[in-house]
């Protein structure tokens, strides 16, 4: 079976050719083929601030609220300079967990500057259930 090795850089600001920071997602692994890169809830546990609960269909998933030093700007060009580009700030970020596999994240659901358009975000993504616990 063939293998292939993703690199280590979880949170880490790498610049690009304008040098600009951009965050870049992937976790080292001994990957399979059959394998994608991804990152275990472990990774966020220190930045966790409020985790909640989500369903789909049946399924019931947890989508986790956390702190973050960096803000992933959008890169759109007609966006404000505060959205578009990156920056290093206190922000907060929003990550859920996968659907079939638990301790395992899957997808983000964005980066924001205030922690009340964060809840806000959380709670009005699609099969959003309730808050396990209070900020922390």
């Amino acid at each position: 079976m063939l293998n292939i090795f993703a690199l280590d850089i979880w949170s880490t600001p790498l610049k690009n050719e304008q040098g600009k920071a951009r965050l870049l997602y992937r976790r080292i692994a001994n990957l399979n083929m059959e394998d994608t890169a991804y990152m275990d809830i472990e990774n966020l546990r220190d930045t966790i601030i409020k985790t909640g609960i989500c369903r789909y269909g049946l399924n019931q998933y947890k989508v986790f609220l956390c702190t973050s030093n960096f803000f992933l700007g959008t890169c759109d060009y007609e966006d404000d300079a505060d959205l578009r580009d990156d920056q290093e700030i206190d922000c907060f970020c929003i990550w859920f967990e996968d659907l079939t596999t638990t301790n395992r994240i899957c997808a983000g659901g964005g980066y924001y500057k205030s922690l009340c358009e964060a809840v806000n975000a959380a709670e009005n993504s699609g099969g959003f259930v309730k808050w396990l616990d209070s900020i922390k």
